[in-house]
């Protein structure tokens, strides 16, 4: 397995990308793995934005909840 250095270009669109891309979506685009971009992000002191968290975290919710439920949307009122 060969290591690529990481280019200026590289970088500056890891910088601007990464707080609101998916990984998966941004080292496919930079022809990276999920680790790599993400070992560089942290190196660079990066983070996901709190939209982005926000956003992640809500469609989990949905997904566990429907999952759960068995695809049932809860009726207004019901705390079930």
């Amino acid at each position: 397995m060969t290591i690529r250095p990481w280019t200026t270009v590289d970088v500056a669109t890891l910088r601007r990308d990464y707080p609101n891309t998916p990984t998966r979506d941004l080292a496919a685009r930079l022809d990276r793995t999920e680790r790599a971009v993400s070992r560089m992000a942290e190196k660079l002191e990066l983070k996901k934005s709190r939209e982005y968290r926000s956003t992640v975290l809500a469609d989990m919710l949905r997904a566990a909840y429907f999952r759960r439920t068995g695809g049932q949307q809860a009726a207004p009122g019901d705390n079930a």
